[in-house]
């Protein structure tokens, strides 16, 4: 047998792939489109299991307050005699005088020596206290009869990601 006159077969219609392989290839799109459905459908799948509340979930979780509905339906509750004397006895009224009210029961115009104390005092206060204040200062130059004053405010926020959220 000479090489010109060997035999070739000829080239398979389906690109090498096995007999039975036509009919399962699809475009890529469609399978792209397969992928992305497969994947929506385990992030939902996921989302209702986690959101899914058991009763060892009730328990430990916060409430939330609906503030509100809290404060249309608030009800007063009375105090008894004996419970506002245990109340007010716990109180040492010269340590709120000499802390709190004496540094700030000064002679305080804007601009004034006075004003930059009490201002100092007020937000030194703030910010110790372990509830964690946000505090700032909102300063402003505004025309009095005395001429350019500087005003400060003092803007102190318990949860600073509240004011995100109502705003």
């Amino acid at each position: 047998m000479s090489r010109t006159s060997r035999r070739y077969k000829p080239l398979q219609a389906n690109n090498g792939a096995l007999p039975g392989c036509n009919s399962v290839r699809m475009p890529r799109a469609r399978v792209l489109v397969f992928c992305l459905l497969g994947v929506l459908t385990l992030a939902m799948v996921l989302g209702l299991y986690l959101s899914n509340e058991t009763s060892s979930n009730r328990n430990n979780r916060i409430p939330v307050v609906d503030l509100a509905k809290d404060r249309l339906s608030h009800k007063a509750s009375k105090s008894s005699p004996s419970q506002v004397r245990r109340l007010v006895s716990q109180v040492d009224g010269s340590r709120l005088w000499e802390t709190h009210l004496r540094p700030i029961l000064i002679e305080r115009l804007p601009g004034t020596l006075g004003s930059q104390a009490v201002r100092q005092h007020i937000s030194s206060t703030l910010s110790s206290l372990s509830a964690g204040w946000t505090v700032e200062l909102d300063s402003f130059l505004s025309p009095t009869p005395r001429g350019q004053v500087t005003f400060s405010n003092i803007v102190a926020t318990l949860d600073p990601g509240a004011l995100a959220g109502c705003c």
